[in-house]
């Protein structure tokens, strides 16, 4: 049977359940090999201009798509920019643009920066328009993104951080880690990609097969199909293949053509390297939910979040729309333009849009865009839409300070509320009502969770949120039967919305048995579910699944190996487990990568702190070499962070506390943290105890009396003042104090106790 007529047998006799027009040509080819009884070869990279010589329009089409422009070697055709002399100062940094003809390095085109007293060539122009940005060489196998950027529009250079300045060492330096091409840029950008990073050497040898987003970045390897087809074959059914021409997606496009897409238009982080094609995109991400520093608290988008999040909120992609659906897939551009797009699929159910919106569309501008797909603009000039289609909610907006496109025409007129539906229910409130703590914060929750409208990315991020409060009674019974259940839901949002939960700060009772989400069909559940089990202490991983799920783990923390975090969480791991010297080694490794990063060197000294705690009684020296090597880091954070030192100066107050020689040091460190956070209570309890525990018991007052007055109803600073007026012989204000105290906690046995004992002194 020939290949052609396997094909159109496959066509014809397709089994129940089975749909055959998901499938790449690649996937239909191998499929009817293996039918043949023939093994296929590992597909290879063939190249743009391979795939062209017979994909005549659509390379043409690429050819002035974002995707062709994503990188490029630098010519009198790429490069948009002026290099003449220009000179550009930005916060003390100056940048000299120039032009030569000699003495520049192979492919830099005469094109380079002059900074920091040195000569840069220009290796690459990356991007096309608004803007495009300039890739030098760095250290190490390096490429590092200028933040002086070129602004297509205006025709002038600016800078991608105009309010700050940017020097050596801080985290937006165009020399440092954020703006490494290799690690932050190059996955997206090239074809076929293999970072090659040494963790040893802390060096790169990246390799890619094409140096942009050429047709195999979709595709996948060409080498299997170039060989398959000919004259015999032809382009028989070639489009079929490809994904269906009219019709909804069926759940195998739906899966394939995100997969395909979210691969790199969405904040996610790879859990392999390299990056297979064609696999599930959740088998080989870890996508971002809904969180506070990406999103605003109804998912509105805050940071610079590449569409997927936002489009996996959206109604549109819970009927099965695609990116495709919108966009030419091989321009890049919307099919349709304006309204006219929209109504292609809403014609029936929006019949005139002055009627939908009750506006005069001939007085005002208003679009579907306007209202559903509200703009924020990125790296300064860069217009993105959000892709989470969602209605306008005002009164949402206004609770949680997120942007309104009626309040930006209508300002807080609430008239305009009575002409909006009201939802089902509200996401962002519940966020909020979480947030403060509300009695009926876990109701609000469960009214989310069954809103058919909100999508299960939402309910997953909002299950996540259950485990950063502690809720108390029924509610922290409903919230715990909430991530019970969603431990077993069918959806992987939900699943790993309840590991989270089950990780956060507030969850306190003992984890639920994780054996079936460390075997879970998808490698980003089971990473999480190992993340769940080492952030409570679980160290046994002796035995499967939970074995293959830790060695996943360690594989995700390896793929981004040259980032201090994936050290820490390693360290953090071997410390759970027991191996001290490997938990010591990851820790010094971040630390290398980086050694002014905060949080770094908080988490290696207080580390040091407890590696030093467990060698207390039985080496002197060790002990005290590793408690000077702690306090030092616990000192250079609190330094670095300045008024952010808050949780830093407390970690630090505690642990001086340790030792008592060291309690006025630990005293002043904790009321510095107090004074920078006044809703940490803990940090002046310690602070008044510390100073108690020396005898001066005047500053202790002051110090306990100081957190009452933020925090009147405090049981521990109460008690805490009760116990001080014993102390000092003060028995009558000890007995107010106490009586106070039995008021408001009328079931403390031991408070009736007190009471009789500091009368028996009074009399």
């Amino acid at each position: 049977m020939s290949v052609s007529l396997v094909w159109q047998y496959l066509s014809s006799k397709r089994p129940a359940g089975i749909s055959f027009a998901g499938m790449t040509l690649t996937m239909v080819l191998s499929l009817s090999l293996s039918l043949l009884g023939c093994s296929t070869p590992a597909p290879t990279y063939v190249g743009t201009a391979t795939c062209a010589s017979c994909h005549t329009s659509e390379a043409a089409a690429w050819e002035s798509s974002d995707h062709k422009w994503a990188m490029q070697l630098p010519d009198s055709t790429t490069v948009r920019a002026a290099f003449d002399g220009e000179v550009f100062d930005h916060q003390g940094e100056r940048f000299e643009y120039i032009r030569s003809t000699e003495g520049q390095s192979s492919g830099a085109a005469g094109l380079s920066v002059i900074a920091r007293r040195d000569t840069f060539d220009i290796q690459y122009a990356f991007g096309h328009y608004p803007l495009q940005q300039y890739l030098i060489e760095g250290e190490r196998g390096r490429l590092q993104a200028l933040t002086t950027v070129w602004d297509v529009d205006k025709e002038e250079w600016y800078s991608l951080y105009p309010d700050q300045a940017t020097p050596p060492g801080h985290p937006l330096d165009w020399q440092g880690d954020n703006l490494n091409w290799n690690y932050m840029c190059a996955s997206c950008h090239t074809t076929g990609l293999n970072r090659g990073y040494d963790v040893e050497s802390d060096a790169y040898k990246t390799t890619w097969a094409e140096g942009t987003v050429g047709c195999e970045a979709c595709h996948g390897p060409g080498s299997n199909h170039v060989d398959a087809t000919d004259e015999s074959y032809g382009t028989t059914g070639a489009s079929d293949g490809v994904r269906p021409t009219s019709g909804r997606a069926d759940d195998l496009v739906l899966q394939s053509e995100l997969a395909m897409c979210a691969s790199c238009h969405s904040r996610r982080m790879p859990l392999v390297e390299p990056v297979p094609h064609g696999e599930d995109f959740l088998d080989l991400f870890a996508p971002r939910l809904v969180e506070d520093e990406l999103y605003y608290d109804d998912g509105q988008i805050l940071d610079e979040v590449y569409v997927y999040g936002s489009f996996m909120q959206s109604r549109m992609a819970q009927v099965g729309v695609t990116c495709s659906d919108c966009h030419e897939p091989h321009t890049g551009l919307r099919r349709l333009e304006g309204n006219a797009l929209c109504m292609s699929c809403h014609v029936g159910k929006v019949e005139s849009i002055p009627v939908h919106i009750e506006h005069n569309t001939e007085t005002v501008d208003v679009s579907c865009e306007t209202c559903h797909m509200p703009k924020r603009t990125y790296m300064g000039i860069d217009e993105r839409g959000d892709h989470r289609f969602g209605i306008p909610d005002p009164v949402t907006s206004r609770a949680i300070g997120s942007p309104s496109v009626c309040s930006d025409c209508h300002g807080e007129d609430q008239n305009i509320e009575s002409i909006l539906a009201t939802p089902s229910s509200r996401p962002g409130l519940a966020v909020l009502a979480l947030r403060a703590g509300m009695t009926d914060a876990v109701g609000q929750v469960k009214e989310v969770l069954i809103d058919s409208t909100v999508s299960r990315f939402t309910k997953g991020s909002m299950i996540a949120r259950l485990g950063q409060r502690r809720e108390a009674g029924a509610s922290g019974t409903d919230a715990l039967r909430i991530m019970m259940t969603a431990l077993s839901s069918g959806n992987p949002f939900e699943r790993v919305g309840a590991l989270r939960g089950f990780a956060g700060p507030g969850f306190g009772g003992p984890l639920p048995n994780l054996t079936n989400v460390f075997a879970d069909e998808l490698r980003w559940v089971r990473v999480e579910a190992v993340a769940t089990a080492l952030a409570h202490g679980i160290n046994d991983f002796s035995e499967e699944p939970a074995r293959s799920a830790l060695m996943d783990y360690i594989k995700a923390q390896e793929t981004a190996a040259e980032r201090a975090e994936s050290h820490l969480n390693l360290a953090g791991m071997h410390e759970v487990l027991g191996q001290m010297d490997l938990a010591s080694k990851a820790y010094e490794r971040a630390e290398r990568l980086e050694p002014s990063s905060p949080e770094v060197l908080m988490a290696h000294g207080t580390f040091l702190g407890r590696w030093a705690a467990a060698v207390a009684q039985s080496d002197v020296s060790v002990w005290r070499t590793r408690r000077i090597d702690a306090e030092q880091r616990l000192r250079a954070a609190t330094v670095l962070l300045g008024a952010d030192a808050a949780e830093a100066l407390f970690i630090l107050g505690l642990y001086l506390g340790e030792e008592r020689p060291r309690l006025p040091s630990a005293a002043e460190a904790l009321e510095e943290s107090y004074r920078l956070d006044p809703s940490n209570v803990r940090a002046v309890f310690n602070a008044g105890a510390a100073r108690q525990q020396i005898g001066e018991l005047h500053e202790a007052e002051r110090l306990y009396l100081l957190g009452l007055d933020d925090h009147p109803g405090n049981a521990d600073l109460r008690d805490a003042m009760v116990t001080l007026y014993i102390q000092t012989q003060r028995w009558e204000q000890a007995s107010e104090w106490n009586q106070a105290m039995r008021r408001d906690f009328p079931g403390r046995s031991e408070l009736l106790e007190r009471q009789a004992w500091i009368q028996q002194r009074l009399e």
